[in-house]
C-alpha cells in the first residue's frame, strides 16, 4: 500500500519506537511516478487519510496489529486539488486504554486550508 504514496514524517514520533507520547504528523501525496496527475476525488481523500497508522502506535516497542472500529470523515473544504498535490496530516489521541484508543486527525492542503477531519476508535491487538 505505501508504495503508492510518498509519505514524509514531519514529527519524529514514529510508530513502534516506544515513545512516551502518541501522535505524529507529516506530509503525503500519491506517488507521481506511479499515478498520473488528475483531478483529486473524494475516494482519493479517504485513501490519503487511511495510509497513516493509528496515533497510539508510537508508544509500542514492536509492531502491533490495529484496526478501526469506527471511522468518520467530515469534509470541511471542497476537494479541488490534483492527485499529485501534497497534503499535511496530524493525528491526536484523545484517550487510550485497555486496547482501545479514540483519536481525531486533520488534513490540510499545501495552502494550509483545512480539508477534512477524521475521527475514529481504534483497537490495538497487543
Amino acid at each position: 500500500c505505501y508504495q503508492q504514496f510518498e509519505v514524509r514524517w514531519a514529527e519524529v514520533n514514529l510508530p513502534c519506537t516506544g515513545s512516551d507520547h502518541p501522535d505524529f504528523g507529516g506530509w503525503c501525496r500519491f506517488d507521481p511516478e506511479r499515478h498520473a496527475n488528475r483531478k483529486f476525488e473524494v475516494a482519493d481523500l479517504l485513501a490519503i487519510f487511511d495510509i497513516w497508522p493509528p496515533g497510539v502506535l508510537p508508544m509500542f516497542k514492536q509492531i502491533a496489529p490495529a484496526s478501526s472500529l469506527n471511522w468518520t470523515v467530515t469534509y470541511v473544504h471542497p476537494v479541488q486539488h490534483q492527485l499529485n498535490d501534497w497534503f499535511k496530516y496530524k493525528v491526536f489521541t484523545d484517550h487510550a486504554a485497555d486496547g482501545y484508543a479514540t483519536e481525531h486527525a486533520y488534513l490540510w492542503d499545501a495552502e494550509n486550508r483545512l480539508i477534512a477531519i477524521a475521527r475514529q476508535t481504534v483497537t490495538v491487538f497487543a
